[in-house]
This record gives structure tokens, sequence and C-alpha cells, in this order.
């Protein structure tokens, strides 16, 4: 089984809407059919103003001049905060990442990929209790995650098995190469 990126086509939908001005859709044509809705919020924020009786000079999508900005200063658009998970990165250096580098290497998972089982047992052994088996597990999970969002593994999809990536090959196999040639002492 070779896994490779295909084009995939997706659909854009423009209209300009009297309250929101310029939007568009964009709808992927294959599973899961995610879409995203775009609204130009400067297009909405100079309906607003012409509503509100400021007056404002648009150049583009840029405000150039404001008759009152102070008015301004104290409106804010309300806006959902989203939360933005941010997964660290790996430094070849600590011994823990390299163990774990060499572990997704390993020769065993070349041709089916591995489990996160697997990947636990070569980083602590088969000797755990239920609980720190549990916490080990999630542990391994959050890591093949981290992993996985850089484009150095990939997921099976019906199964639970991650096969490593060229790229990851490549680069894993160079930070494990890294460590034992030097980077070792650094920290």
């Amino acid at each position: 089984m070779i896994f490779t990126r295909r084009p995939q086509r997706v659909l854009y939908y423009y209209w300009l809407d009297a309250n929101f001005g310029l939007m568009y859709l964009r709808l992927q044509t294959y599973f899961p059919y995610t879409m995203q809705v775009y609204v130009n919020g400067h297009d909405w924020l100079a309906r607003q103003m012409t509503h509100w009786g400021l007056g404002f000079v648009q150049h583009d999508n840029a405000f150039v001049e404001l008759d009152h900005p102070q008015r301004l200063n104290n409106w804010r658009i309300a806006s959902k905060k989203r939360k933005k998970r941010t997964y660290a990165g790996f430094n070849p250096a600590r011994p823990d990442h390299a163990q774990l580098f060499r572990a997704v290497l390993s020769g065993d998972h070349l041709l089916r990929g591995f489990y996160n089982a697997q990947i636990r047992q070569a980083l602590w052994g088969q000797h755990l209790s239920a609980d720190q088996r549990r916490r080990q597990a999630r542990k391994v999970t959050r890591l093949l995650k981290r992993l996985h969002l850089r484009g150095l593994l990939a997921k099976i999809p019906p199964t639970r098995r991650w096969p490593v990536t060229a790229l990851g090959q490549q680069v894993l196999g160079a930070l494990v190469q890294l460590h034992y040639h030097g980077l070792a002492t650094a920290r």
C-alpha cells in the first residue's frame, strides 16, 4: 500500500451579501465534506460605520481615514475566541526523544506500521501496572500526534496503526544520527 497525496476538487461559491459584503463558501467534494465560510470583516465594519453615520475612506481592504477614530476605540467587535492548541517541538539532544525516534523507526514496523502499545513497550517495558499503562498510553498518543502533525507519521484509517512517512524516515533517521554523533551532550 502506497500513501500519496492526490489532488482533490474543491468548490467555491461567491456572493455579495447586503449585511456582510463579500462572502464565499469553500466546499470540499470528498469525505468528510468540510465547509468554510469566509466573511470579510472590513466590509461588514464599513457597512456598520455607514449605518452609524461615521465618515471614512476605504482603499481596497484598509481604512485610510476615519472621521471619529475615538468613537471606534471604545467599540469592540464581539468575537468568539478560539483556543489554539500548540504542540511542543522535539529536541534530538534529549535521550527520551531520541529513544522515541528509535522506537518509531524500528525495522519491525516498516511494512505494517506500529501500535501505541508497541511504542509504549519499547520506551518503558512491559512491567507496568494497569494505571501506569493507561498513563503511558496517553503520553505515547500525545507524542505520536505531535509527530503526525509534523508529517512524520501517517494514520492508517480503519486501524490504529501508524506507519512512518518517507519524510519521517529521513528526518527521524537524521535526528537519531545527530543524537549519536555529538548532540547527546547538548541541552
